[in-house]
């Protein structure tokens, strides 16, 4: 059915608002921790995010390299200086805690050069020696020791060089390439950065083996005793990989832009309004809990150019940038912030989502019985005893069951016993009643197509004024109980499948963000 795309959202915009009564239902209650999404400020200009990559290399005995040249360097107010450049001739530099004993020179060398040639010659003797980085233009000589004392009474003055006992530090690690190479990172007053000057098409990328990653890495301890790596990137470079990361580059520009347009504000609202992560040494992380965010390596060219054709595009409202939430697929209807989290907010309402006929996320169906559910209530330090119904006493405006952590809220319970309604009566168009059997129901699919109703589909999905509907078409089991339900996600925000929708429809990448934020500007 084709519907004028303006008289559908003044249908849209029509829609009255319903209430439910409150939801209880005793299964797996999880409830998510954010900061007050109602919270104002006024965001500041950004260049570069630190992010934390913490799926694959946080908590690490050691972190590659695989670059033939770093560069090392410090960050000072976002600005970078940029110390010396050591090259490896096996493409492979190492990372790892230093835990060792030390002897330092108290003289301080200006550059990596001087301070090697003073390594070199200790070397020489049969010590194991290593230039150390301390700050900018600050470098020591490190002699790693067992026995201090006696290392002290071999080496003092040899060379001319005095030598201290290197303080505790539990921020120090050690840099190792080239099998006898090696630099020490002090890391006690400023982090060391590490960048390149390798080439992938025009830009440096840092290679960690199982990642790469536009701008420069601070690989550090943070007072631990294993390492996190930390990519320090250009603001709109993080961009090109998270918009990726999070939609398809496929899609829809419009789409794409919207997306694009979301994840800006997104991190600019959680760096500079409402910190997310106010006690680690990153901005944002890679995961789900900021935005996905994969690297270089994932980045395409349509997903590029949406990006830098909304270049600086923020959403405000009142004159604030607002956490633009965002989320796979809806299935059918969005959800008001406070039937997912604690605060009302006036810009994350629940809104029709019926553009979103091609839903990245299909219909699903999860099975659980009674043990499996005492179980994961157990894990979860709740003890009710034995299982024996599950019991919905409400639904929200948009049709989806509270404080049940699935893919989505937005499902039916199917309970042992429990059989489809295959039969229904339906009045034609000279008021006849009659009635309409869905096992041998056909309808036509998108390809043009006839096909059963049913088929292997376990559900019928119906569209209904300002919303979609899905119907089990499954029997209950003994023993079981099974949920049926369709989108994927909290449901707040924008339904990255409901932008896919308005684009195709022929909406522009500022349609759908207004839409899916009420009362917003995109400037």
């Amino acid at each position: 059915m084709i519907r004028d795309k303006n008289s559908i959202l003044e249908k849209i915009k029509k829609l009255k608002k319903r209430s439910y009564a409150v939801v209880l239902i005793i299964f797996l209650m999880i409830f998510m921790n954010i900061t007050d999404i109602s919270s104002k400020g006024k965001e500041a200009n950004i260049d570069t995010l630190r992010i934390g990559l913490v799926t694959q290399f946080k908590d690490q005995d050691q972190i590659q390299v695989f670059n033939k040249s770093i560069v090392l360097g410090f960050y000072n107010n976002d600005i970078w200086l940029p110390e010396s450049t050591i090259f490896s001739t096996g493409q492979m530099f190492s990372l790892k805690p230093s835990t060792a004993a030390y002897l330092m020179s108290d003289e301080i060398f200006k550059d990596y050069e001087t301070a090697k040639s003073k390594a070199d010659l200790l070397k020489a003797d049969g010590l194991t020696v290593y230039p150390g980085l301390i700050d900018v233009h600050t470098w020591k000589v490190y002699v790693e020791t067992v026995d201090i004392q006696m290392t002290l009474n071999q080496i003092d003055t040899l060379y001319d060089i005095n030598f201290l006992v290197a303080p505790f530090n539990n921020e120090r690690i050690i840099m190792n390439y080239d099998q006898v190479e090696g630099i020490i990172f002090d890391n006690s007053q400023n982090m060391v950065v590490v960048g390149t000057n390798d080439k992938m098409g025009d830009a440096s990328i840092m290679n960690l083996g199982k990642a790469t990653y536009r701008g420069k890495i601070e690989i550090g301890r943070y007072g631990k005793d294993k390492l996190l790596a930390v990519n320090i990137v250009d603001f709109e470079d993080y961009l090109y990989s998270v918009v990726v990361s999070e939609i398809y580059a496929s899609w829809p520009i419009e789409s794409i832009k919207a997306q694009a347009v979301a994840a800006r504000t997104f991190a600019i609202y959680y760096v500079t309004v409402a910190k997310k992560f106010p006690n680690v040494p990153y901005d944002l992380d890679d995961t789900v809990n900021s935005q996905v965010y994969k690297g270089y390596g994932v980045e395409d060219k349509r997903v590029t150019v949406a990006v830098d054709g909304t270049r600086g595009k923020m959403i405000y409202y009142s004159g604030s940038v607002i956490p633009a939430y965002f989320f796979s697929t809806s299935g059918g209807r969005t959800e008001a912030s406070e039937n997912v989290w604690s605060a009302s907010v006036p810009y994350l309402k629940s809104m029709p989502d019926l553009y979103e006929t091609e839903p990245a996320r299909a219909p699903w169906i999860k099975t659980y019985t009674p043990a499996e559910i005492e179980s994961a209530l157990i894990k979860r330090d709740i003890s009710i005893g034995s299982v024996i119904d599950l019991e919905v006493m409400g639904y929200t405006d948009a049709g989806r069951v509270l404080e049940l952590g699935m893919d989505s809220r937005k499902f039916t319970i199917i309970k042992p016993g429990y059989a489809p309604f295959l039969k229904h009566s339906v009045i034609s168009g000279k008021n006849y009643v009659g009635v309409v059997d869905y096992s041998n129901a056909y309808v036509m699919n998108s390809s043009g197509k006839s096909e059963k109703l049913l088929g292997q589909k376990d559900q019928v999905i119906v569209m209904s004024a300002d919303n979609i509907i899905n119907q089990p078409m499954i029997s209950g089991e003994t023993g079981k109980f099974i949920l049926a339900g369709v989108g994927f996600g909290h449901g707040v925000g924008m339904s990255q499948s409901g932008a896919k929708g308005m684009a195709l429809a022929g909406y522009t990448y500022k349609d759908i963000l207004e839409y899916y934020y009420k009362g917003v500007e995109v400037k």
